[in-house]
């Protein structure tokens, strides 16, 4: 890969690429989700439960950012004053 090529790919996506992106390829399959999430969803499209598969994980990784980012700012106050809080 070229370092041009690799640059392209460092830049952030847009939600909706994001999404595309996960359409591709879902983090599990529909048929495992339908298992996990039970009967009350038995009659749901495929669709649709590839729907909430890629709500889910948009869900999560937003989640788990966030607690990256905040245990980012809580180390790096830690780290300017030396104590903790």
């Amino acid at each position: 890969m070229s370092k041009e090529d690799s640059s392209l790919s460092e830049t952030k996506t847009s939600p909706q690429q994001a999404l595309d992106n996960l359409l591709d390829k879902p983090i599990i399959s529909v048929k495992e989700a339908r298992k996990l999430l039970g009967a009350k969803y038995e009659h749901q499209s495929d669709e649709q439960i590839l729907s909430i598969i890629c709500s889910m994980r948009i869900t999560a990784e937003a989640l788990l950012e966030s607690v990256i980012i905040r245990s980012t700012k809580q180390n790096g106050d830690i780290m300017q004053t030396g104590e903790t809080k």
